[in-house]
């Protein structure tokens, strides 16, 4: 997520030597199959119905090729079944996770985790530069924004490996906390001022087929039935809405710091007491020692509204990440308390910030106190990319309740994720706008008024989000 001048994304990422680094990426973009045929890397399925008003979902396909750091054909031609696989993780996916720079920088849009990748290893050949080449067949779906056409053209690297060339902080963002070896795949692109990367030498240009697109939805709304009866309760509605920092601080105070993301926590405070004191709701404090891997001693970090509305009981949880990660806010809402509503608004930490392994294991090792419900939620996530980071592994856990009756977990979740970089002064705005739509059961705002609202208020700032939701297309009428 961006302040108005692009500030860190989190220095987060700094932290994690590289072999760390590029394992996560790995999670984050491709995994290794188990299919029988081992030179296909793939994750995740495809959804059969989407939306998003300036955004399209398509299925894309390229070739290109991968720089080996071998010299002669002997070499490759002889390697071990998981030597190979080992190259094609910690090798071409993670030159291919370099193509998020180009998609992100021009406003293009992001892959989704459902990629393939099909070497092959029976051709070989030596360059121009004495290395051994192998040529791959890539496959994903992509968000892209509806007016790029087929073939689109993109830079990608020949190997990631090379790009660390006299001027490569160039070919990166200009903040110096961004030019490092963890957020150059983010923020790559060789058109950038000063960048140092030649056509032919550091990289190749591909030519995208968009082939088929996913159905766009026409109407479809949030299951506002289901949505009242969280946590399993019938008259239910319960919603947090979670808030995060630009930059942590050591010693956090929510409702005082100066922090943008704080600001605008602070900003959707004082609306959000304003509208709960004329439904005359009762605020109480949420202090850190209700989530368990708070760092901070007892400190409130947000307030808690309670109350009626037409006859439904109202939780409405307003929540700071003040000394608590990120992860520990929405585990705690989603798969403890079972909130129908979680948002987050802050950073993605580049993917981490919600990875699925991470939250797989945080339930798997606290049963006791964590579990999936089987109850239908909605989840907003808007912070950056989060389409491409977040989406697919959330629907499969929700499938692995009942395969049968809902296989692709979607009849028990629904997401709202964006996919290109946001604003953190767009946060209150978005959040007033989600909530407004919530409460309005009765009248029930559509997914796509409820988007076309997102969308809009950043495009009359002169910025491009493609706001869009998944899991939607068998939501009741």
């Amino acid at each position: 997520m961006k302040t108005s001048s692009f500030a860190s994304l989190n220095d987060f990422t700094q932290l994690f030597p590289r072999c760390l680094w590029m394992a996560l990426m790995g999670l984050i973009l491709l995994a290794c199959s188990t299919d029988r045929h081992p030179n296909l890397i793939t994750t995740g399925t495809s959804d059969s119905k989407f939306y998003s008003a300036i955004g399209k979902e398509v299925q894309v396909e390229f070739n290109a090729i991968y720089q080996t750091t071998f010299k002669d054909l002997a070499s490759v031609e002889n390697i071990s079944e998981s030597r190979r696989r080992l190259l094609e993780r910690n090798g071409i996916l993670e030159t291919i996770a370099f193509l998020f720079g180009p998609l992100s920088y021009r406003d293009m849009g992001g892959p989704k985790r459902n990629q393939s990748v099909k070497v092959d290893w029976s051709s070989p050949r030596l360059n121009s530069r004495g290395f051994v080449e192998l040529s791959y067949q890539y496959k994903g779906q992509w968000l892209l924004t509806q007016d790029i056409k087929s073939p689109l053209r993109l830079p990608l690297p020949y190997t990631a490996d090379k790009l660390y060339t006299p001027q490569w902080k160039s070919c990166s963002d200009s903040a110096p906390d961004h030019q490092t070896p963890s957020f150059f795949w983010y923020f790559w692109d060789p058109t950038r001022s000063g960048c140092d990367h030649v056509l032919n030498e550091q990289y190749q240009m591909i030519n995208v087929a968009l082939t088929a697109q996913t159905t766009q939805q026409t109407q479809t709304y949030p299951e506002y039935s289901e949505l009242l009866k969280s946590a399993g309760q019938k008259n239910n509605l319960q919603m947090t809405f979670a808030f995060g920092y630009v930059e942590e601080t050591s010693n956090p105070k929510p409702e005082t710091d100066r922090d943008q993301g704080m600001l605008e926590y602070q900003k959707f405070l004082r609306l959000v007491r304003t509208h709960s004191q004329k439904l005359r709701w009762e605020e109480t404090p949420i202090l850190s020692k209700e989530y368990l891997g708070s760092r901070q001693d007892n400190i409130q970090v947000g307030s808690r509204f309670r109350g009626q509305k037409d006859g439904v009981q109202v939780t409405l949880n307003l929540v700071a990440a003040a000394g608590i990660d990120q992860m520990e806010l929405f585990a705690k809402s989603f798969a403890h308390d079972h909130d129908g509503f979680f948002a987050w608004f802050g950073h993605s930490r580049v993917g981490s910030g919600f990875d699925a392994q991470n939250f797989k294991q945080m339930v798997d090792e606290n049963p006791r106190y964590y579990s999936i419900s089987p109850n239908y939620q909605l989840v907003y996530w808007n912070g950056c990319n989060s389409y491409s980071y977040y989406t697919l592994p959330f629907f499969q856990f929700k499938a692995d309740l009942n395969p049968s009756k809902d296989p692709n977990g979607t009849k028990g979740l629904d997401i709202i994720a964006n996919g290109l970089p946001t604003y953190f002064s767009f946060n209150a705005a978005n959040a007033q706008v989600a909530l407004q739509a919530l409460l309005r059961w009765e009248e029930k705002t559509s997914y796509q008024k409820l988007i076309q609202s997102l969308e809009d208020r950043a495009a009359h700032s002169g910025t491009k989000v493609i706001v869009n939701v998944l899991g939607d297309e068998d939501n009741a009428r």
